[in-house]
């Protein structure tokens, strides 16, 4: 197609995937061990593409999607009880420009998309703002974990925080839509000055275990 980048298969999820992101995936439904099968064959990159269901189910007909997505790709694969569990590192960032026909399972073609960091400024003031904000929200919501929030680099603290966040799915694909690094710490702020309001009212763990680390295809 004119304009796009690549064709990738794609795997609608109820889930985002942020660049940079893991995810664990397990694979049991055909159409899906035969894109897995069709990746292995074609003996290129173990990369396919992650997008959010906009409507419909993970089984079943081909739901409709967002447009925006992330290349993800197949750091380990191995059989559990007959399904085929995924380990996957979220990569590139897409936009979807079409669907492509001919397989049992969905492909698109996709166009990456650049990463602009906005006013450098600007990004620097959030990333110290964003940082602590999340450090506070983790010690709320993983107050046994041992995490050190570190990151010299605003963009990936963007990702890190986005794919973190316990909150809704809908915000998760704003954070994944953001067109600069700013933005998206900007987003970061606000959500993280909501839910500390929450967490402070409702009290620790409140907001956790809503999203869980699987998805289950």
């Amino acid at each position: 197609m004119e304009g796009a980048d690549a064709l990738l298969p794609l795997f609608p999820l109820h889930r985002v995937l942020f660049p940079g992101g893991l995810l664990t995936l397990r694979v049991f439904e055909p159409r899906y061990r035969t894109m897995l099968d069709d990746l292995r064959a074609e003996k290129g990159p173990d990369r396919f593409g992650v997008v959010l269901i906009e409507r419909g189910r993970e089984v079943g007909a081909v739901p409709d999607v967002h447009q925006t997505g992330t290349v993800a790709r197949i750091e380990r694969r191995s059989l559990d009880d007959g399904a085929v569990r995924l380990s996957l590192r979220g990569e590139t960032r897409f936009a979807l420009a079409g669907l492509e026909p001919g397989k049992p399972y969905p492909r698109g073609w996709v166009r990456y998309l650049p990463e602009p960091d906005g006013d450098p400024d600007g990004c620097s003031d959030l990333q110290v703002q964003v940082q602590a904000a999340f450090r506070a929200y983790l010690r709320h919501v993983q107050p046994t974990a041992r995490r050190r929030v570190t990151s010299d680099e605003p963009r990936h603290l963007s990702y890190v925080v986005a794919q973190t966040l316990h909150v809704p799915l809908f915000e998760k694909q704003q954070l994944l839509e953001a067109s600069t690094t700013q933005a998206r710490l900007e987003l970061e702020r606000e959500i993280l000055r909501r839910e500390r309001r929450f967490l402070l009212h409702f009290g620790q763990g409140s907001s956790n275990g809503r999203w869980g680390p699987f998805a289950i295809n």
